[in-house]
Protein backbone atom coordinates (compact mmCIF):
# COMPACT_ATOMS: atom_id res chain seq x y z
CA UNK A 1 0.00 0.00 0.00
CA UNK A 2 1.77 3.23 -0.77
CA UNK A 3 2.13 6.10 1.10
CA UNK A 4 0.24 8.81 0.18
CA UNK A 5 2.55 11.71 1.58
CA UNK A 6 3.56 13.44 4.50
CA UNK A 7 4.05 12.29 7.65
CA UNK A 8 2.82 10.04 10.53
CA UNK A 9 -0.38 10.88 11.02
CA UNK A 10 -1.79 12.15 14.39
CA UNK A 11 -4.02 9.09 15.64
CA UNK A 12 -0.78 7.23 15.17
CA UNK A 13 1.85 10.23 16.68
CA UNK A 14 0.58 9.91 20.32
CA UNK A 15 0.33 6.12 20.78
CA UNK A 16 3.63 4.49 22.77
CA UNK A 17 3.89 1.49 21.20
CA UNK A 18 7.51 0.67 19.65
CA UNK A 19 9.00 -2.75 17.85
CA UNK A 20 12.69 -3.20 17.82
CA UNK A 21 14.39 -4.94 15.39
CA UNK A 22 18.07 -6.22 14.45
CA UNK A 23 19.41 -5.97 10.91
CA UNK A 24 22.41 -8.70 11.21
CA UNK A 25 24.87 -8.52 8.87
CA UNK A 26 24.73 -5.00 7.73
CA UNK A 27 26.71 -2.30 7.66
CA UNK A 28 24.63 0.05 6.18
CA UNK A 29 20.73 0.26 6.03
CA UNK A 30 20.90 2.10 2.19
CA UNK A 31 19.68 -1.26 0.49
CA UNK A 32 16.85 -2.12 3.14
CA UNK A 33 15.72 1.95 3.11
CA UNK A 34 15.41 1.67 -0.79
CA UNK A 35 13.40 -1.76 -0.54
CA UNK A 36 11.22 0.72 1.93
CA UNK A 37 11.30 3.74 -0.95
CA UNK A 38 10.24 1.31 -3.50
CA UNK A 39 7.11 0.59 -1.95
CA UNK A 40 6.30 3.59 -1.55
CA UNK A 41 7.44 4.84 1.92
CA UNK A 42 9.34 8.25 2.07
CA UNK A 43 13.22 8.07 3.56
CA UNK A 44 15.83 9.97 4.84
CA UNK A 45 19.35 9.53 6.37
CA UNK A 46 19.44 9.59 9.79
CA UNK A 47 23.17 8.97 10.53
CA UNK A 48 26.19 7.68 9.05
CA UNK A 49 24.23 4.28 7.91
CA UNK A 50 20.68 4.66 9.14
CA UNK A 51 17.50 5.82 7.83
CA UNK A 52 14.35 6.61 8.63
CA UNK A 53 11.75 5.71 6.82
CA UNK A 54 7.52 5.98 6.94
CA UNK A 55 4.23 6.38 5.64
CA UNK A 56 0.75 7.80 7.24
CA UNK A 57 0.28 4.75 9.63
CA UNK A 58 4.18 3.54 10.62
CA UNK A 59 7.58 5.15 10.98
CA UNK A 60 10.91 3.12 11.38
CA UNK A 61 14.22 3.27 12.06
CA UNK A 62 16.46 1.24 10.85
CA UNK A 63 20.15 1.32 12.36
CA UNK A 64 22.36 -1.52 11.67
CA UNK A 65 24.85 -3.55 14.22
CA UNK A 66 28.00 -5.38 13.90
Amino acid sequence: MPDEGGGLAPEWADRSNNVCGVLHGCRDAGPMAERFERLGWRSRSSSWYGYEVGTTWCEVTLEPID
